[in-house]
C-alpha cells in the first residue's frame, strides 16, 4: 500500500488512449489500468486540485497526503456500511489478481503488475476456483481456437 500511496500526478500517464499507467517505487514499474479505472482516476484529479506535480494523488480534504491509517480506518468504515464480513486494503490485491487470471491475463503479465520478483510469491496471491478454471479452459484452449478459423 506503501507504493501507491506515495503516486503522484507526475507520475501517471494517461495519454494511452486505452488505459492508463502508474510509475511506481524506486525500480521504474508501470501499472495498467483499465478504462473504467481510468475514467475514475480522471474524475476525481478534476475534483482534487493539484497543489504541485509532486504532491501525492490521494489527499484528505485538506489537501494533506493519506497515510496507511486513514485508507484502514476508510477499509473499516467501508466494511460496516456494506455489511461485509471481510474487507481490507490487500484483499483487492488478493481478488485482482485471481479475477486478472480468471479473465485470461498470463500469470507472466500479471508478476509484471504486481512488481514480484518470483512466481512463487505471485501463486500466494492466487485463489482459483477450479469451476471457472474448467470454463476458461474451453475459451482459451489453443486448439479450439485454433479450428475456430
Amino acid at each position: 500500500m506503501g507504493s501507491v500511496l506515495k503516486i503522484s500526478r507526475f507520475d501517471i500517464n494517461v495519454n494511452n488512449k486505452t488505459n492508463a499507467d502508474f510509475n511506481i517505487g524506486i525500480v521504474e514499474r508501470f501499472v495498467p489500468l483499465g478504462l473504467n479505472s481510468k475514467r475514475a482516476l480522471l474524475r476525481y484529479c478534476s475534483i482534487v486540485p493539484a497543489t504541485n506535480i509532486e504532491t501525492p494523488l490521494f489527499v484528505k480534504d485538506t489537501l494533506i497526503p493519506i497515510n496507511q491509517s486513514t485508507v484502514k480506518q476508510l477499509f473499516r468504515r467501508l466494511k460496516v456500511q456494506a455489511d461485509i464480513p471481510r474487507l481490507h486494503p490487500h484483499l483487492l490485491r488478493h481478488s485482482f489478481a485471481t479475477r486478472y487470471l480468471e479473465n485470461g491475463g498470463d500469470i507472466y503479465s500479471l508478476q509484471l503488475i504486481l512488481g514480484h520478483t518470483s512466481l512463487e510469491m505471485v501463486k500466494k496471491y492466487v485463489h482459483l476456483i477450479p469451476s471457472k478454471t474448467v470454463v476458461n479452459f474451453a475459451f482459451l484452449s489453443p486448439l479450439d481456437n485454433a479450428l475456430k478459423k
